[in-house]
């Protein structure tokens, strides 16, 4: 559901390009390799993350990554309390 959301969400911005999770998935199961599937896919960064559950609420981590070298172009963590309904805008 949380990356359904951030695709929605992400697809919208003016200028960005969205690849679709499965066509993501698909191309990182053919090569594992980073590198590989950034170029296959023609993408300037990958997204990655984790959504953890941590004391009560959930810790989110990601990082925007160069597919070309692996270098890290930004991340954030963020860290919530849980809430019974996660607002959609």
């Amino acid at each position: 559901m949380i990356t359904w959301l951030l695709t929605e969400r992400l697809a919208v911005i003016p200028g960005m390009r969205v690849i679709a999770e499965s066509t993501v998935r698909r191309q990182m199961l053919e090569s594992m390799d980073l590198k590989h599937a950034g170029e296959r896919l023609g993408v300037a960064a990958v997204l990655a993350g984790e959504l953890t559950r941590k004391n009560g609420g959930f810790l989110l981590q990601f990082e925007l990554i160069d597919p070309v070298d692996g270098a890290l172009i930004g991340g954030a963590m963020i860290e919530r309390a849980w809430q019974a309904s996660v607002p959609c805008e």
